[in-house]
């Protein structure tokens, strides 16, 4: 069955003011004041909640190169370190081109990635990406720019990461993560796969059994 409320922007509420007068005992003034508060009610319940932004999620491309090199520049010290586990002073303008280049130009059978746009500045605001080694496994990295983290796309990166491993036929998935980068950690735990863990220092080797 239809909704009567179908098509409709506005509820419509109509009522004889005398017969809520006479059986309420209310003055119109006050039915008035009454009608108000019912409508103000019916607005906020069915208010039209504003649209979250729609990210673009796609395969990483070889053009991307000057995107993937200012996701990594313009990321904290913090989350460079959590990311490279390294001094600041190694992540020079050289070492990112270099990085960038070689994420950019990884072909189907050296691994593959996910790169997300944010269409408002056109910019990329996160990625994730495989780097296949020969023994039906890959290395994996994700990092998400710091405006952008905690609302959920570290997560759907990682579980795309994942289904894309297992049309791979992927076996495992390596990552080496620093003791204090408490969210990967987190997304790796919460991926329910067998997990092996070795100490390394200050970094966290994780072995995910597909």
């Amino acid at each position: 069955m239809q909704s009567t409320f179908a098509n409709q922007e506005t509820m419509v509420v109509d009522f004889n003011l005398n017969l809520f007068t006479d059986a309420l005992g209310k003055k119109p003034l006050q039915m008035l004041n009454l009608f108000d508060q019912v409508k103000d009610s019916i607005t906020k319940r069915f208010k039209t909640k504003p649209a979250k932004p729609k990210f673009i999620f796609r395969p990483i491309a070889e053009g991307d190169t000057d995107l993937v090199f200012q996701l990594h520049e313009n990321l904290s010290p913090r989350s460079k370190r959590l990311r490279f586990n390294t001094c600041l002073a190694a992540c020079t303008d050289s070492f990112l081109n270099q990085l960038s280049n070689r994420i950019t130009g990884i072909d189907s059978n050296q691994g593959f990635g996910t790169i997300i746009i944010d269409p408002a500045s056109k910019a990329a605001i996160g990625i994730a990406y495989v780097v296949l080694d020969s023994k039906q496994g890959g290395e994996l990295a994700l990092v998400i720019n710091d405006n952008f983290q905690n609302k959920g796309l570290g997560s759907k990166l990682f579980k795309m990461l994942l289904d894309q491993s297992y049309s791979h036929k992927l076996k495992s998935l390596t990552a080496y993560v620093c003791d204090d980068n408490s969210g990967m950690q987190r997304l790796i735990k919460n991926s329910k796969r067998p997990v092996a863990i070795h100490s390394m220092g200050s970094t966290t080797e994780f072995q995910l059994y597909l």
